[in-house]
């Protein structure tokens, strides 16, 4: 997955912006996983691209394997974004923790 941008909000949480348009899932620390979906088209930087929002935190062991994906040479604080994550959880986001 290509992410052309990635917006950590403390009210709307983790905004990506890519060129992926189907949910998966992406890894925030070494246990934890969060789940992207789609928002809405998004062509700032491509044609094709796609808005996609951080909706819900899993353990890997409780997701298919198969949409775990790996956003290559992105640089950003994968600390910072499970904090985000673990507040939107107090706040109504969906989590098993």
């Amino acid at each position: 997955m290509k992410v052309f941008s990635i917006v950590f909000h403390d009210k709307n949480g983790l905004i990506f912006s890519t060129d992926r348009h189907n949910d998966c899932w992406i890894r925030l620390s070494d246990k934890i996983y969060g789940r992207l979906t789609k928002v809405r088209d998004h062509t700032e930087f491509i044609a094709t691209g796609s808005m996609m929002k951080l909706v819900e935190l899993r353990q890997e062991s409780e997701i298919n394997p198969n949409l775990i994906v790996s956003i290559p040479n992105v640089l950003w604080r994968l600390q910072e974004a499970l904090s985000i994550c673990q507040d939107m959880s107090r706040t109504g986001i969906n989590s098993n923790n």
